[in-house]
Formats: structure tokens, C-alpha cells, sequence
């Protein structure tokens, strides 16, 4: 019986293998930062993917990982395979500056045909578990869509006869249980994440995974549109910040002279990398970590864009002065933190 089970996983895996690299080819995506069908970091919506696939039009073919580990978790319920998805974080060090995100050996997104250099502040992958308990560990098998890594014996090379692009399926997590990859090459081993990060940065999946839940349509996620002004924390209304739109999962406040601050609620009650993530997609331009403790646990800096994490909740604070968002981002810490 237990050679029967084994047999149909086999066929299920490679029918998945067949799928994935038809879709990879197929040429109807291409990669971006961030989010096409995807609402935080695991709410998919089906009807706009639907839309893509059958019209094939230019707004709608652009995904980022988010989207495409919820895309393989998708196929792989049409075929009766548990699958759950999982984060990468990273952070290296440039100069004296630890920087939150983390560098890659070349790789071929989604959508292009030529070896490139990547760095993300976050990456999401689909995995089964090694038992199919729904567990992580470093032998999940991973399952990533929007890029190919290299599979021939010199991954951190950057590009020669001797690469050979591979879609990762089935691959183990990683080799090694420290956070810092360390690899001598020649490299033979089938492990993802020695094969995609650079070495020598430090990089680590979130402890367990997550679900994808489907969704027909944006609206099937009931938005609540009225939510309690009692968490407005009494600083914001005297800098003359008014709330003008809320929802379930955000609020945010405005002042006249042009400041905004998007407070993202963590309704779902996601592990705390998770729930940063799910918040970081979000933004479209490139975002650099700082080290910075009186403004928040964890801080993000952007084009014009400050974003703070602290207590379980992130905020984004917009203001062209970037010593005012500061000195916003350190009131709001020291008003919530008593």
C-alpha cells in the first residue's frame, strides 16, 4: 500500500514539474516587484488570474514571488497535492550598515530568458513538507515559479556555458541550519536555498508556513467600513492628522501640508515576518533597512516613504521631509509605547 501511495505522489510531483515549467515558458508573465493577483501575502484572487490567462493582457501579466507561490498552490490543489508556502528574509552587511534584504547568485526571472542579479527584502516560495504534515523543515521540498536558479556545480558564477537554469521543483529547503550560507564550489547538492542565495549572506525561512487562501473576487474579502476611532493614537489628531479611509486591514490619516500615515492591522493574527511582508509587497519602489531603535523594531526607508514596525503593527509614513517622518515615526513609537 505504502509503494502505491509513494507511486501517485511521484506522478502528481511530476505532473506538477510539467505545469510549472509549461507556465514559466508559456511567456504570459513576466516579473515585478510587486503584486498582481495577490492582497497581502496569501489572499489570491482567482477571477483576475482567470483574466490573465484568457485575455493575456499587459496589466494583468505582470507577478512577483507572492503571487506566484500562491499560483503553485493553486495548481497544486487541481491536483490533490497539500502545498503551503513560506518566506525568506535575509539581511548583509554594506560597510558598517547591516541592511535588511539579501543578494542572489544569478538567476532568470519569470517573463525573461537571460541570467540576472537579484536582491530582495523578502522572498516567497510554495513547499510541500517532507512528511506532508504541513510542517517546514530544511528537506520541504520548494517549489518557486517566478525564477530559475542554477542547477549546474558553479550557482555563484555569473554566467558560462556551464549554468543550467532549473525551476527548483522538489528541491530541499537547505543544507545547512545556520543562517549563513557557505558554499564551496563545485556544488552537486540538490538544496534551494545554497543554490539561490549568494554566499556568504545571511538568510532564513519564517518557522512555518501559510496557507494561500482563494478568492473569486476582491470583493468576496468583506471589507468592514466602519472601525472604532479609539485606536488612533491621541498624537496623530494633534499634529492635525485626520483618518480619511479605513477599513479591516488598514487605516490611514492625512494632514493638509501633504504627511500620511497608513496604519496595516494584522487581522489575521500572521506570524510577525509574515505580516511584514505581507505589508513591504505592498510598495512598488525600492525600500532599504535601516538600523534605527527609537524610530521602530524593524525600519524601512523609501522615495519620500518611512515605514516602522513595533509592537505587532507597521506603519507608513509618507512626508518629502525625511527628518519630519522621522521625528513622526519617533512620537508614534514613544505614544503607543508607554
Amino acid at each position: 500500500m505504502k509503494n502505491v501511495i509513494f507511486c501517485q505522489q511521484q506522478e502528481i510531483r511530476k505532473n506538477l514539474d510539467e505545469i510549472l515549467n509549461k507556465l514559466f515558458d508559456s511567456d504570459i508573465f513576466t516579473y515585478n516587484s510587486y503584486p498582481g493577483y495577490t492582497y497581502r501575502s496569501n489572499d489570491f484572487i482567482i477571477k483576475k488570474f482567470n483574466k490573465s490567462i484568457c485575455e493575456k493582457t499587459e496589466d494583468y501579466q505582470k507577478v512577483n514571488c507572492t503571487d506566484c507561490a500562491n499560483i503553485v498552490c493553486l495548481i497544486a490543489t487541481q491536483l490533490w497535492q497539500s502545498m503551503e508556502m513560506n518566506i525568506i528574509f535575509g539581511e548583509h552587511l554594506e560597510g558598517h550598515q547591516k541592511v535588511g534584504s539579501f543578494k542572489c547568485n544569478n538567476v532568470i526571472p519569470i517573463g525573461k530568458k537571460e541570467w540576472e542579479k537579484e536582491d530582495f527584502v523578502f522572498h516567497q516560495v510554495a513547499f510541500i513538507s517532507a512528511c506532508d504534515d504541513g510542517q517546514f523543515t530544511k528537506d520541504a521540498c520548494i517549489y518557486d515559479l517566478s525564477l530559475k536558479i542554477d542547477k549546474g556545480s558553479n550557482p555563484g558564477k555569473a554566467d558560462g556555458d556551464d549554468k543550467i537554469s532549473f525551476l527548483s521543483g522538489g528541491f530541499k529547503a537547505n543544507e545547512n541550519v545556520e543562517k549563513c550560507i557557505k558554499i564551496d564550489e563545485p556544488y552537486t547538492k540538490e538544496y534551494y536555498l545554497e543554490r539561490l542565495v549568494e554566499s556568504g549572506q545571511s538568510v532564513w525561512f519564517e518557522s512555518k508556513g501559510t496557507k494561500s487562501n482563494l478568492y473569486f473576487d476582491l470583493d468576496d474579502m468583506k471589507y468592514v467600513d466602519e472601525i472604532s476611532q479609539t485606536a488612533v493614537p491621541l498624537y496623530l489628531q494633534n499634529m492635525r492628522l485626520k483618518a480619511v479611509q479605513e477599513n479591516k486591514y488598514e487605516c490611514k490619516w492625512a494632514a493638509p501640508d501633504g504627511r500620511r500615515i497608513t496604519w496595516f492591522r494584522n487581522v489575521e493574527h500572521l506570524p510577525a515576518g509574515e505580516y511584514l511582508a505581507s505589508v513591504l509587497m505592498r510598495f512598488s519602489c525600492r525600500l532599504t533597512e535601516k538600523e534605527a531603535p527609537k524610530l521602530g523594531e524593524r525600519v524601512f526607508y523609501g522615495p519620500d516613504l518611512l515605514i516602522t514596525y513595533f509592537e505587532g503593527s507597521a506603519y507608513a509614513i509618507n512626508c518629502k521631509d525625511m527628518a519630519k517622518a522621522e521625528e513622526m515615526a519617533r512620537s508614534l513609537k514613544n505614544s503607543i509605547i508607554q
